[in-house]
């Protein structure tokens, strides 16, 4: 495993610039070959009714979703590997884990779900939009702006405590 982590610190970077360079170019690829053969071209998708058959984007989005799972196992995989490797500072994670989900929880429970007034247009049928779905939204975004805040405050706290420390 040394010789793995060895090897992505030295090469990550590059392997990540040439799988994001891959990623781009078979999206451009796949709009670019059912563009041409599709009767329905990309200036006249906004006045197409139904864009069910539209498929330019298909290609681009599976391969998001393939890095975007591999990144998830990635991250876990890090995290548990983490904590087995060294407890004594790995703990922390699954502590902060924790802490995300039980106010996430929290926050779910707290959330309102606001049917009326401006947010009305978005419970039409067609958006398929549930109460649990909305709470879980909210929620979500709730927990991503404390997290937000928290990493500003720290960076401003370690930056300030780092320049006294210099002087």
């Amino acid at each position: 495993m040394k010789k793995w982590y060895d090897f992505l610190l030295k090469n990550g970077m590059s392997i990540a610039v040439v799988l994001s360079t891959l990623a781009v170019c078979i999206f451009g690829l796949g709009i670019y070959i059912v563009s041409s053969s599709s009767p329905i071209t990309m200036s006249e998708l906004a006045n197409v009714p139904d864009k069910s058959g539209f498929s330019h984007f298909n290609a681009g989005l599976i391969v998001l979703i393939l890095f975007l799972v591999v990144a998830v196992i990635l991250l876990f995989g890090g995290m548990i590997w983490d904590v087995f490797r060294n407890f004594k500072t790995g703990y922390r994670t699954l502590y902060i884990i924790g802490a995300m989900f039980v106010g996430f929880v929290i926050l779910y429970f707290l959330s309102s779900h606001d049917s009326n007034g401006r947010f009305d247009q978005y419970w039409a049928p067609q958006f398929k939009i549930s109460k649990s779905a909305s709470k879980l939204i909210s929620s979500g975004m709730w927990i991503v702006g404390g997290m937000l805040l928290t990493a500003f405050v720290s960076i401003i706290y370690y930056e300030t405590r780092a320049q006294f420390k210099k002087s």
